[in-house]
């Protein structure tokens, strides 16, 4: 190998790494761009060091996915299974040196799998429910106090509940509550089509509806236990507002979103449970 071609190589390796830490910034989501271009650093430099930096970079962008993968348990086995299906076929192809096959299986099974989850994200981005459909006041929640969020599904089943500090402007439009407020918000977007809406109230929560604050708090994990009790404690006051979406299975509430805006103690919980 010349002088020429042993530096392009090492370029490669030195690619792999960089990209592996790129990964970070990325959730991981570049894992198959970086195997492929680790592997091929691997197969063609002999040098021991640019295979470290090849295998380093593949290594880090692998453990940058890992938080985004675990919180999906259902799909762990399904996708090692075809991982290890498609990671053998791309090195059988690249020993055997039939280029052309490894292009098509390297590049084609990654790029569609990018493909769908840009469009996922972009997808999930335009239907969501922005704050100003729930709480009908130009803010954003976003200064989080304690969250916690359980493993969730392939279907998406799992808890999440999240305190914020509550911003200023939603508070305004909570202490000047009028009809409007009442009757017509919170609104969801698209991606909640098909459930029901339970409009502000004003607490204390309704004894009538128990069913559905006992299946938005029927979580017993001890580390939500404070945040839960400040809910309960928030539902029983006249300072505090409550609304939710939910869907109902026969009777049985199947899953719910539940907001509750406590003025006394400048708090917005925001609560996901589905079964």
């Amino acid at each position: 190998m010349t002088t020429s071609d042993k530096s392009s190589v090492s370029r490669l390796s030195t690619l792999t790494l960089w990209l592996g830490i790129g990964s970070i910034f990325l959730c991981g989501l570049p894992l198959p761009l970086v195997i492929i271009v680790g592997i091929i650093a691997i197969v063609l430099e002999p040098g021991r060091e640019a295979r470290v930096r090849a295998i380093t970079g593949m290594l880090v962008s692998a453990a940058c996915l890992t938080p985004v993968f675990m919180q999906a348990p259902a799909l762990h086995r399904p996708f090692i299974i075809l991982f290890a299906v498609w990671l053998v076929w791309c090195l059988n192809r690249l020993l055997m040196k039939r280029w052309r096959q490894f292009l098509a299986v390297a590049v084609i099974p990654p790029a569609a799998v990018a493909a769908f989850l840009v469009f996922a994200l972009f997808y999930t981005y335009l239907e969501r429910t922005t704050d100003a459909q729930l709480f009908n006041a130009d803010a954003d929640v976003h200064e989080a106090t304690f969250a916690y969020h359980s493993d969730r599904s392939f279907t998406g089943d799992g808890y999440s509940i999240v305190e914020y500090k509550l911003p200023q402007a939603i508070r305004e439009r909570f202490l000047a509550c009028d009809e409007k407020l009442l009757t017509e918000f919170p609104q969801h977007g698209s991606n909640r089509n098909g459930w029901s809406t339970s409009y502000w109230k004003r607490g204390p929560f309704d004894a009538a509806q128990q069913k559905f604050i006992g299946f938005a708090l029927g979580i017993s994990e001890p580390e939500v236990s404070d945040v839960r009790a400040k809910v309960l404690d928030a539902l029983s006051k006249p300072t505090t507002f409550y609304a939710f979406f939910y869907k109902k299975n026969d009777d049985r509430v199947s899953d719910i979103d539940f907001f509750v805006v406590d003025l006394e103690n400048n708090r917005v919980y925001m609560i996901n449970s589905n079964t």
